[in-house]
């Protein structure tokens, strides 16, 4: 950095610049973190309870609700992408991001009224791919503009570092407040914080948007080895991220309780709090990939143990190993991700494409996923084991040069 110093003009962990963004991640972050983990939990209970699927157990008809969710939020997302981008150029970055934030109030309220009615899964999966299409994008663009590319890896780990701190702190409480109040006042606190985010965004100075993505843009830029490359990779994390939510419902039909699923979530993110930062620093100071593979394999190892836990014991060590090797891998991985988007020659294209990527390829894996529901009674070896080969996919970012 010029003038000085890296660490001179940094707000807490961050450069001047990411302050902005850094209190908004905090805040939506805290909405996420008080929903997050329980949300899939919420679907799967109101669907396992669906009387219209008399031939499918309690469990298909949860699971089968999490399917359809994720396939109508990836359809929507798949056809506003470009038409978002079009909008982006006249509403600008930051705009695109308040939009994101208020289809994700929609997405709660949606989600409070899926109780009263089935059909309002559809709706919470729309608002939901509305979120992603406007918010995600925008704001990934956001972080590669203003980091700094010679300390991407201590920005991201920083990122993650304060993300993983929330993460350990309020899923806890969150469970504590759902079972002595209820879900929707736990989607009432998330929306208070989810408008609180949205003012530092309107703080900030928003790049502009070229509005020119197209299916034929997106065909030539996967003509690029290294967009190929972070697309393979992205496909692969992509499973066990998506796969992630069929084992908190494992978690809660385990422990049958709210409030301790949410206290060993909340115990794995503290053991791994330390881990997220220092990963980071490594980064920018050694240039080495070794954490991320080192955590991929760790993360395999967990998978593999998902397959026999059962007690809060098991469990717990197994969400330790896993945050464990998430802190490994992911500061890596978008350090890696933003470095690129910094260096793309329209850096809202770049994201928006690879968005668009993962909406092509969630819908072929869950329409996979629903068909191994509708005929599996107990699918969860599918899950467990599809996780690990997307893992094992998500190590050819091992070829890229930090």
């Amino acid at each position: 950095m010029a003038n000085g110093s890296p660490h001179r003009h940094h707000f807490f962990f961050f450069q001047k610049q990411l302050s902005s963004l850094f209190w908004a991640t905090i805040l939506r972050t805290s909405a996420l973190s008080i929903i997050g983990i329980f949300s899939s939990v919420y679907l799967f209970s109101i669907a396992s309870q669906w009387t219209f699927l008399p031939m499918l157990t309690s469990l298909q008809r949860g699971l089968l609700s999490i399917a359809i969710y994720v396939i109508v939020l990836r359809i929507v997302t798949l056809f506003l992408s470009f038409p978002v981008a079009r909008l982006g150029k006249h509403i600008g970055v930051s705009g695109m991001v308040v939009i994101g934030n208020l289809a994700l109030i929609g997405q709660y309220f949606a989600s409070v009224m899926f109780k009263t009615h089935p059909i309002f899964l559809i709706l919470v999966g729309v608002f939901s791919g509305l979120e992603i299409a406007f918010y995600w994008p925008a704001f990934r663009t956001l972080f590669s503009v203003q980091a700094d590319f010679k300390h991407m890896g201590r920005d991201v780990g920083a990122f993650q570092f304060i993300l993983t701190l929330l993460n350990g702190l309020l899923p806890a409480l969150s469970g504590l407040l759902i079972l002595n109040t209820s879900f929707s006042i736990a989607f009432g606190v998330g929306i208070v914080f989810v408008i609180a985010s949205t003012l530092p965004i309107l703080m900030m100075r928003s790049p502009a948007v070229s509005g020119d993505q197209s299916f034929k843009g997106y065909v030539h830029w996967l003509k690029s080895a290294g967009n190929r490359t972070i697309t393979l990779a992205t496909w692969g994390r992509y499973i066990e991220e998506s796969f992630i939510d069929i084992w908190f419902i494992y978690i809660f039909l385990n422990l049958k309780s709210i409030d301790r699923m949410g206290f060993i979530v909340s115990m794995a993110f503290f053991i791994s709090l330390i881990v997220d930062y220092l990963v980071g620093w490594y980064i920018d100071h050694k240039r080495s990939m070794r954490p991320f593979i080192f955590g991929s394999l760790l993360m395999v190892f967990a998978w593999i143990l998902r397959f026999t836990a059962k007690g809060v014991g098991s469990i717990l060590s197994v969400e330790v190993l896993d945050k464990i090797a998430v802190a490994l891998t992911l500061p890596t991985f978008d350090a890696i991700v933003f470095a690129m988007g910094k260096h793309a020659s329209d850096v809202y294209t770049f994201h928006t494409y690879r968005e668009y990527s993962y909406s092509i390829f969630s819908i072929i894996v869950w329409i996979i996923a629903m068909i191994v529901i509708l005929f599996i009674p107990v699918p969860w070896p599918f899950f467990f084991g599809a996780s690990i080969v997307g893992i094992c996919v998500s190590l050819v970012l091992a070829r890229v040069r930090l």
